[in-house]
């Protein structure tokens, strides 16, 4: 009897060892820092300012078991520093009523009707909807004849006398401007993006209830002479307003990544970092670096699904045969 004791318990333990290293396969949300697939548009080339209509708590965290710095009163001017969205998959199923029209089918990926999506967003007024099918993100005209969002939304405000994430809802804070702040994205916008390619410049790479990874696409570079790729991940922890920003130098021929983490304080702005998009030669400026390490990714991990993926964003099986067929003639 101990020893079926011992025996279970043994398995039990490398079950939960497995399950930290290798990835979630279907995580309750996601998490991102685009609002647009919440249905948002937003205009960050003026600074989006909020009037609050109500008493708005302003929370340490985009979540509220977190502690709440202030209790900010009606009519306060807030400045907005970061977003966050979690979008929820575990309660957002629906069954496609019709078939897509014929001008949404850009894929054979595309769902069917009677096949199941998560609805994230739909608003019947613009014709609307965004939902989550089989791992990528699309738009469709309106799925439902009422308004939905399945997602929180999450604002970091700020002004000389208050700070802290506050969480949107309709009637708490009101837009400056509603052109910098849309309550819909334009609603002939279609976008079908696997792995949250959002905008032009971060690659959506993974995210669990802990973490999303992705990948500054405007910085990359691979070497087909040495097989070698040089990226940068950023990791946006969901504990915290911390973002881990990392530049890896990843070679393909060793299996081997070394990995230099920067740490960016909590009281620098994302936004100011971010629209500048960093290099290597800024990271010192505005971040703290925490450590360089060389190691062989573990199969089903996050370093191994970053690998991949940049394998495929830089074509690395095509640029490696047209390496061999210049060398060969």
């Amino acid at each position: 009897m101990f020893k079926y004791v011992y025996n279970l318990l043994t398995v039990i333990c490398l079950l939960l060892f497995s399950s930290a290293t290798a990835l979630s396969a279907a995580p309750y949300y996601i998490t991102t820092n685009n609002l647009k697939y919440a249905g948002i548009d937003l205009d960050w080339r003026q600074i989006p300012t909020f009037t609050t209509m109500d008493t708005v708590y302003l929370y340490s965290q985009p979540d509220k078991n977190s502690q709440i710095y202030y209790h900010v009163p009606p009519n306060e001017q807030l400045q907005l520093e970061d977003t966050r969205a979690y979008l929820y998959l575990y309660d957002s199923n629906i069954k496609l009523p019709e078939n897509p029209p014929s001008s949404y089918l850009i894929s054979t990926n595309m769902p069917k009707k009677g096949d199941s999506v998560n609805l994230i967003y739909n608003n019947p007024q613009d014709d609307i909807s965004i939902v989550y099918y089989n791992g990528y993100f699309m738009t469709f005209p309106a799925l439902q004849n009422k308004f939905q969002r399945n997602a929180e939304i999450w604002l970091y405000l700020q002004n000389d006398k208050f700070s802290g994430w506050a969480q949107l809802n309709e009637n708490n804070l009101r837009p400056l401007l509603t052109a910098n702040f849309n309550d819909t994205i334009n609603p002939h916008t279609r976008f079908y993006e696997k792995y949250f390619s959002d905008s032009d410049v971060w690659y959506w790479i993974y995210s669990d209830s802990y973490n999303t990874f992705e990948l500054n696409k405007e910085h990359i570079s691979y070497n087909s002479q040495n097989d070698t790729a040089e990226i940068y991940i950023q990791n946006t922890p969901y504990s915290s307003r911390q973002i881990i920003y990392s530049h890896y130098i990843i070679s393909f021929k060793n299996n081997t990544m070394t990995k230099t983490d920067y740490v960016i304080s909590t009281q620098i702005s994302y936004r100011d970092i971010f629209s500048n998009h960093p290099e290597k030669k800024d990271l010192d400026k505005y971040f703290d670096k925490t450590s360089t390490t060389t190691f062989t990714p573990e199969p089903n991990s996050i370093d191994a699904k970053i690998m991949e993926t940049t394998a495929e964003i830089v074509d690395r099986n095509g640029k490696l045969k047209a390496l061999s067929l210049r060398q060969n003639n």
